[in-house]
């Protein structure tokens, strides 16, 4: 059996499926962040899914309790939520990490089973070379951007905008359906003490002419 997988190129094609795996999911992730940066610097105008939802979440929460405490938690909380075909963010980025470990498990497993079977042979340094130089290309491309500072920009963004921006703005607009609303009651109740005054001084004017024509 495992003579077998050894002829058959069996391990080589793990590795090769496993960094495959890694660098796909290193691709995911680039260009997730990467739109998600240029969503999140235009937050307020942007029509990006996770932006629209997060605003709209948050002005719920904002009718309902009228002030998010901890803005930084809430926006954190729909990040690691965030899905791209159908996986998380957060699973995208431990895949890559994942592809470069497997290849040097399964290039060190292979070459233990092809020590053990032929011995000290060329193929045996082939196997353990290989899952090595997959999971350091694997690992280079992984470093070719910097995922945490792109993810704490995307999150710096949507905190200045819904704690420095949107928040005083639903707060302004709150207030000045509160005055409009103090203002309407006012005009109606002073509308009705004049109505009360005229029809006061009508009833005046028709007693003193009744009294007029009595005397």
């Amino acid at each position: 059996m495992l003579e077998l997988m050894l002829d058959r190129y069996v391990i080589y094609v793990l590795m090769g499926m496993s960094a495959f795996a890694g660098v796909v999911s290193k691709v995911v992730v680039g260009r997730t962040l990467r739109k998600l940066v240029a969503a999140a610097e235009s937050m307020g105008k942007s029509n990006h899914p996770l932006m629209r939802l997060v605003r709209a979440k948050f002005e719920h929460t904002c009718m309902i309790s009228e002030k998010v405490e901890n803005v930084g938690v809430f926006v954190d909380k729909y990040l690691y939520e965030y899905r791209v075909g159908g996986v998380r963010l957060h699973a995208w980025r431990r895949l890559q990490m994942a592809g470069a470990g497997l290849c040097l498990i399964l290039g060190g497993v292979g070459a233990i089973i092809s020590y053990r079977i032929k011995g000290a042979t060329e193929q045996t340094a082939m196997i353990g070379g290989t899952g090595v130089a997959l999971a350091l290309i694997v690992f280079l491309v992984h470093m070719l951007t910097d995922e945490e500072y792109r993810l704490e920009a995307v999150r710096n963004y949507m905190v200045d905008y819904l704690e420095n921006i949107y928040q005083h703005r639903y707060e302004k607009t709150i207030q000045e359906r509160s005055s409009g609303r103090r203002g309407k009651i006012r005009r109606s109740e002073n509308s009705g003490e004049c109505k009360n005054t005229r029809k006061y001084r009508n009833d005046e004017e028709y007693q003193n002419a009744r009294r007029s024509e009595n005397g």
